[in-house]
């Protein structure tokens, strides 16, 4: 059985709408006709597994690839939780997700690197020319 596609699981959401799932302490609820995943529960989880507190553009280029994300991330837990898609495809697709997070967090990286060599050879040519 293959990966559904997005909007198979949509339709499986839709097609499920009393369902219901509660766990203590979990970020995932399924709220009327979806599942709902609260993103600041989940980034002050995140948080409290760090001795020292992320950067913020860290964690709000995070904030906003989840937020990206939320409605696939949504439509999985959905799926899932009504017994819709197998655990195996369930697994699949929180993968592919995490790849689409992880590649633009590896994007924003980049981008703070070259920031930061911007930044570093802009201020060693002011200071060129001003002890010269």
């Amino acid at each position: 059985m293959g990966t559904p596609g997005v909007f198979s699981v949509r339709k499986v959401i839709q097609e499920n709408n009393k369902q219901r799932l509660r766990h203590n302490n979990n970020p995932l609820t399924i709220e009327e006709s979806s599942m709902h995943i609260s993103i600041d529960n989940i980034i002050t989880q995140v948080q409290a597994q760090f001795d020292s507190p992320l950067p913020g553009s860290m964690l709000s280029v995070l904030q906003t690839s989840l937020a990206n994300e939320q409605g696939a991330l949504e439509s999985l837990g959905t799926a899932f939780a009504s017994g819709n898609i197998s655990r195996e495809e369930f697994e699949t697709g929180l993968e592919r997700e995490k790849n689409v997070v992880t590649t633009e967090m590896e994007t924003w990286q980049i981008n703070a690197d070259s920031e930061v060599r911007q930044v570093v050879n802009l201020t060693f040519d002011i200071l060129n020319k001003t002890l010269i």
